[in-house]
Order: C-alpha cells, then sequence, then structure tokens
C-alpha cells in the first residue's frame, strides 16, 4: 500500500487480512464484548442498547480528551505535541508583530 491507496490485488489481500482481524464479526459478540481500549478511567466499547438515547448517553459519558495511550502511543507521546504546538503558537505570534 502507498499513501493509503489499495494499488493491487496483493494490497487488497493486506487490507482484507486487517479488517478481518481488527473488525470482525467478534465486535459484535455479546458473549464476550470487544473493547477498544480499557483503563480505570474510561473503557472505549460498543455501546449496548436498543434505542438512540442509549447510544447518545454512551457518547457523551466519552472524555473529551484523549490520552495517548487510547491510541497505543506512549504516555510520552503528548509531550512532543504539546512541544510542537507551544512552538507554532509562539511563532504565531511573534508573526502578529509590526514590522520595524
Amino acid at each position: 500500500m502507498y499513501g493509503g491507496r489499495c494499488i493491487d490485488s496483493f494490497d487488497r489481500r493486506i487490507l482484507t487480512t486487517y479488517m478481518d482481524e481488527f473488525l470482525g464479526d467478534f465486535i459484535f459478540d455479546t458473549f464476550q464484548p470487544f473493547h477498544f481500549f480499557y483503563n480505570d478511567d474510561v473503557d472505549y466499547k460498543i455501546p449496548e442498547g436498543e434505542i438512540k438515547d442509549d447510544y447518545t448517553e454512551e457518547i457523551e459519558s466519552l472524555p473529551l480528551a484523549n490520552t495517548p495511550e487510547v491510541f497505543g502511543l506512549h504516555p510520552n507521546a503528548e509531550i512532543g505535541y504539546y512541544t510542537q504546538a507551544a512552538r507554532s503558537m509562539w511563532g504565531h505570534l511573534i508573526d502578529l508583530q509590526p514590522q520595524t
């Protein structure tokens, strides 16, 4: 796969394997629920419910900010993000200063 595109039959085989592995029917198994991420603070799982309000309530209970662990990253990954964001902010603030 190149650039996120499926360009030949081998790429399609790889994508099919990944989809079977990560997005298989086991996600909807009620006997053993699938948890995308779980720790003491939050549990990312497919909500159980029959009506829209059940799903809405589950979605609204999720945190607004996610830790790097949710995405499979090291806990220190956000340090690099915040460093880059601070540099970018200061760069923009300096650009706002009048040129003399």
